[in-house]
């Protein structure tokens, strides 16, 4: 019985989940990227300022197209991040808790050496734009605008 080699390794590809060495090394540049941009917009100035002035030493991190559970995201020291599922209607409509500071990461792209994003603080008001660029390895915002909502 002559076996086809193609299917064979699709087979095998698919019943092990096997991934290439190639993608391996993607995901795991993938995740630290994701984090470390995530941290550079969490170490923005004005960013920082609002989750410090913010009377609560919570803050809930909201769980949509980023899996935030699996990042260590630094938050100001006297400040703890809970993650929680995105709220029914979130952003727009359905039961939102006011009395909670409440963050969320939007629209996150990462290129090469150039990364977009957008932060919801939608307790105090606040959608912010930010476009960043890896330099020597470390990521910096070249760019950022807020909008109060």
């Amino acid at each position: 019985m002559k076996i086809n080699h193609f299917y064979l390794t699709i087979f095998l590809s698919l019943f092990f989940g096997c991934v290439s060495p190639n993608e391996k090394e993607k995901d795991i540049v993938s995740v630290t990227d994701t984090i470390s941009v995530l941290n550079c917009i969490l170490s923005q100035k004005d960013i920082i300022n609002l989750i410090e002035t913010y009377e609560t030493d919570t803050v809930f991190l909201i769980n949509n197209e980023i899996n935030l559970e699996k990042y260590d995201l630094k938050l100001p020291k006297n400040k703890i991040a809970r993650i929680i599922p995105k709220p029914a209607g979130y952003p727009k409509y359905g039961n939102f808790d006011y009395k909670r500071l409440q963050l969320s990461f939007e629209q996150l792209k990462i290129s090469n050496d150039k990364a977009e994003c957008k932060i919801l603080i939608k307790t105090v008001g606040l959608l912010a734009d930010f476009r960043l660029v890896k330099k020597d390895n470390k990521w910096s915002i070249i760019d950022y605008s807020k909008i109060m909502i």
